[in-house]
This record gives structure tokens, sequence and C-alpha cells, in this order.
């Protein structure tokens, strides 16, 4: 985490908001990992403002990637998501790139899921259902994951971006030694073998890539009962075939909050009708993928000890 001295977060206020504007309170946001998250209270405004403020190489990315699914999801959905108020990637107040955004009200579905009743459970299983089927009906040009302009994509197709990624992404660990030869070959071989149910003729979608409880924001309604009150974390969104999606969910998140997988894949197929190879596609090809586009972002980011436990995972997923 970057450490912020009060000077400069007081800068970062005043060119927002004003002179007269001071900061009336500080916290860290919790859940975040890889980027240094602050909850704002100032002066004059009601709601609290959220500061994010991203580290990494690839921070100017990150960056581009918020302000994009912003604009993006505020014109074409109804999804709750936090609204920008400003975006700086001139380093001039401070060497780091950051956001504002009005905070979102309640706490992440991690946080809340003890608390709720099977009711509960299967409710919000089925509203999240329905706010992935409404992003995905943001139908983008092209595939891919690097923003121009705020225009997201390179390819034309699912297929080509998903094998040419990926083979960036293995190349790029096998240069900083992440990976050995041998299991690179393994992993190559692996996608090689499995390639050819990737879906051929399928429109890109507009994915979140990183549907995790710490990113879902849920709160409880006047009646008591609990609901969605929004999404947050745009920063690894990508152009992509829809059922990718799900990749990350199936890995985690499913894992940990069990009641969650059945009522939201139910609603998001009344929208979305799913292919009959979508979990094996997951199973085969998604997860191998997905593990080394972390390796990449983890060794970034110094998360060590993550990079050596998905290597792990590749290891026993190849010889099963």
């Amino acid at each position: 985490m970057i450490e912020i001295s009060p000077i400069t977060l007081s800068d970062i206020v005043h060119h927002t908001f004003g002179q007269d504007v001071s900061i009336l309170e500080i916290s860290r946001i919790k859940h975040a990992t890889t980027n240094t998250n602050l909850s704002l209270s100032l002066q004059g405004r009601r709601e609290r403002i959220h500061l994010k403020i991203f580290e990494g190489d690839d921070a100017e990315i990150k960056g581009a990637k918020e302000v994009f699914a912003s604009q993006t999801l505020s014109r074409h959905t109804h999804i709750p998501t936090p609204h920008l108020i400003a975006y700086d990637n001139s380093r001039r107040i401070t060497e780091q790139i950051y956001i504002l955004q009005q905070s979102i009200q309640g706490i992440n579905l991690g946080e809340a899921y003890p608390h709720l009743d099977t009711v509960n459970q299967a409710s919000i299983a089925a509203s999240l259902g329905q706010m992935v089927a409404e992003l995905h009906n943001v139908e983008l040009p092209r595939f891919g994951d690097r923003v121009h302009d705020l225009q997201i994509g390179d390819f034309d197709s699912w297929s080509s971006y998903f094998l040419q990624s990926f083979a960036e992404n293995l190349e790029w660990c096998l240069q900083h030694k992440i990976l050995d030869s041998s299991l690179a070959l393994s992993i190559q071989r692996h996608i090689q073998r499995w390639g050819s149910i990737l879906p051929d003729k399928v429109p890109p979608s507009f994915v979140h890539n990183d549907l995790s409880p710490g990113n879902i924001l849920v709160d409880r309604s006047l009646t008591g009962q609990w609901q969605i009150t929004g999404l947050c974390d745009f920063e690894s969104i990508i152009a992509g075939h829809n059922e990718y999606e799900f990749t990350k969910p199936f890995r985690e998140m499913f894992q940990i909050l069990p009641n969650i997988k059945d009522p939201l894949l139910a609603t998001y197929n009344e929208v979305h009708s799913l292919s009959t190879l979508f979990e094996e596609r997951i199973d085969k090809l998604y997860k191998i993928y997905e593990i080394v586009d972390f390796l990449v972002y983890g060794t970034m980011h110094k998360m060590d000890q993550e990079v050596g436990s998905n290597i792990q995972i590749i290891r026993n997923t190849l010889t099963l």
C-alpha cells in the first residue's frame, strides 16, 4: 500500500472540490489488496468519497478501465456502480494515478454472507444473476482488454483474443522466470488440446472479470431484507465472451458462498442461455488461462504467496 501524506490528500481534495473543503475523517477500505483505497468524509458533503490510488506498472491501464466502465455502464445500464467524480493521470498533484468516486452504502458480500438466512442468500444470488445479465447486455465493438480513447478491444473474435492473450502471458511468465520451460510447455499443450471447444461466432460483451464477494456491496433495506447496493472495482474488465465471467466465481465465490451458485446461474440463464459446453470450457480452458493471467498480475504486485499457490494449482490440474 502507498502511504499518502495528509498534505497530499488535502491537495487532491482541494483540486477537486475547492480550497474551502477540508477532510474530516479518513479510513482504509479493508477488502482492497493491490491498490490504496481510502474512504473520506469531507466538510459540506453528506456522502463519503472513495479515493482509489492505483499501484503497479499497470496503474494507467487500471485507471483507464475504471473510467471506461463508469461512463459505459452509466449510459447503458441501471446497475448501481460508484459515480465517478474525478480521474487524474497527470501525476502533477501526486506521483500516482487516482480516481475519486462517491462511496456506495453497504458492506461486501463476503462480510455479510454469514448473517444472511437462506431466503436472503437466494434473493441476493438471483439479483446478482440479473445484474450480471444486464452487464453482458452491453455489447462492445471488438474483443480485448486494451483501452484506447475510451474504447476497448483489438480482436475480431473471442478465440483469437483468448489464444493471443494466453500466449503473451505465458511468454511473460517465462521471461520473468515465474514458470519453468517444462511447466510452460505442459500448459501450452493443454490449451492446444482443448482449444477446439472455444466458441467461434459470439458477440463481445462487457465482462467485469473480477466477480468476487469483495466487489459486491449489500445492505439491509427499510423492510430488513438484504439487497445488492452496488458492483465495484472495474479495473480488470475485458470485452469478452459472456461465459468467461463465471471462471473466477467457479474457482472462488461458489466455493466459499455455496448457496449463491444455483440461483445466480438460474436467473442469468433466463436472459442469456449458457452453452452445454459452458462448464467444460471453464474447467478445461478458462481456469488455466485465468491463473496464468493472475501470475502476471500477482507478480507485478508482489503477491508472492498467491503466485506460488496458483502455480501449484496449475501443476495439480495438469496431472489430473
